[in-house]
């Protein structure tokens, strides 16, 4: 049996670890490798300090404040959500928005003025719109609506400030990932990022007609016909562009050169988080199909201490160019062992399809933990995947996009992300919708 309580104590003393007594923000990953890797020319330099040292990724400190919220430290939640809301506002070249990544080792000025981080001046739609859950969990959790106003105000940025996809009949469709350096986000359209968004606009549209927040949502000037024109435009972009039938799964979105045919496990994942089996039915997607496809294409296997261990990857070989050996991505594993119970209590009235999903979600739950014993797992919390690169060694997870990240001395690198999904995988709290869980 996977102790709960364990876990959750393991989640929220690493987060207390990694948080900085300078920014509060928390460090994404713990003990990277001192070789800096240069892509100019392929060479690394060894330095004093990991090359992700002192660096917080906007995604994963979203997380922590869900994680935060379960574990009822409502304290650094707000204070973390005060910081964001505050840096949110902050204009950059005219925009306003999160970057996705902040240093934690120091502020800008005395005036709580984030310093850009690893990841430049891009400024994407998926962390910004997971802050945007976030606070919206805390409030559920906290009781406190003091950043119920942030999720509207990350709607009307996302309706406002990027771009939108028009499909074949002119009609609007998903949104654009936003802006920065590397590509032009703004032609390009991620399913994941736009099925966050779904669930964003699922979650307030819902509110309109809950008393306590209405006088919240006039001041806002967002309209529930905005709302719920978005979500349509989400809807239909999924199914016309990047839903494939035949295949039963979601493309991981639509560029400059087209659809992108990657098949990537977060879209079937997020899309039962996010946007919910039911739901998914009426749109025409069938999200047994997602299920069947990502254990079909993505689920993996691989041997630790002569143990095998079960789990799924980002992507197929096709997807990172059979260019490394399969990996078991963590984070998005309990994604989909949060799906699996997510399809469980969708048919909690059809008992064998209940007891197929509920059964899966036990075995892969307890096959993940196997690994955190005996994987040399730092702080007995997972780390991003299953390989270990050297620490002068690039491995992808895509095909050329997002490094493996190299620990220090070769050891594991522990992970944010994987540690408080595994936290909310053991608790069967889904963070895209709305939950009646009780806090312990």
């Amino acid at each position: 049996m996977v102790d709960e309580k364990k876990i959750i104590n393991a989640t929220l003393n690493f987060l207390n670890r990694q948080r900085s007594s300078n920014t509060f923000l928390v460090e994404s990953f713990s003990g990277s490798s001192n070789f800096f890797y240069n892509p100019a020319d392929g060479t690394f330099s060894e330095r004093s300090f990991g090359y992700l040292q002192s660096q917080c990724f906007i995604y994963d400190l979203s997380l922590c404040i869900i994680a935060y919220s379960l574990g009822k430290d409502f304290e650094s939640a707000k204070r973390i959500l005060s910081i964001l809301e505050k840096n949110f506002y902050i204009g950059k070249e005219g925009k306003i928005g999160l970057f996705n990544s902040y240093r934690t080792d120091r502020y800008a000025n005395d005036t709580e003025v984030l310093v850009m981080g690893i990841d430049g001046d891009r400024m994407h739609a998926g962390p910004n719109i997971w802050v945007g859950l976030a606070a919206y969990q805390y409030m559920v959790l906290s009781k406190d609506k003091s950043f119920y106003p942030l999720c509207l105000e990350i709607i009307k940025w996302a309706i406002h400030q990027l771009h939108h996809r028009v499909l074949v009949d002119g009609s609007r469709g998903g949104i654009s990932m936003g802006y920065g350096w590397g590509h032009d986000w703004q032609k390009i359209y991620s399913s994941e990022n736009n099925i966050d968004y779904f669930a964003l606009l699922n979650l307030v549209e819902n509110d309109y007609s809950n008393n306590e927040l209405s006088g919240i949502i006039r001041s806002s000037a967002l309209r529930l016909i905005e709302v719920q024109e978005e979500k349509r435009s989400v809807g239909q972009w999924l199914v016309h562009e990047v839903y494939d039938k035949n295949l039963g799964l979601l493309y991981a979105g639509h560029n400059q050169t087209g659809l992108d045919k990657t098949k990537a496990l977060d879209t079937a994942t997020f899309s039962i988080l996010g946007i919910g089996p039911e739901k998914l039915f009426n749109l025409g997607i069938n999200p047994d199909r997602l299920i069947d496809s990502a254990e079909k294409f993505l689920k993996v296997e691989t041997t630790i201490k002569e143990q095998k261990i079960e789990g799924f990857d980002f992507t197929d070989t096709e997807g990172h160019g059979q260019s490394r050996p399969a990996a078991i991505w963590l984070e998005g594993t309990y994604q989909m062992i949060l799906a699996y119970q997510q399809m469980a209590d969708f048919y909690q009235n059809n008992l064998v399809e209940c007891k197929k999903y509920q059964d899966k979600y036990t075995k892969l739950l307890q096959n993940i933990e196997t690994f955190i014993e005996i994987g040399d797992c730092e702080h007995q919390v997972p780390s991003y995947t299953t390989l270990n690169p050297k620490e002068d060694e690039i491995i992808m997870t895509f095909k050329g996009d997002w490094e493996i990240q190299r620990g220090l001395e070769h050891k594991r690198v522990p992970s944010i992300a994987s540690t408080v999904w595994r936290q909310l995988a053991a608790m069967k709290f889904n963070p895209m919708m709305s939950s009646s869980k009780a806090l312990l």
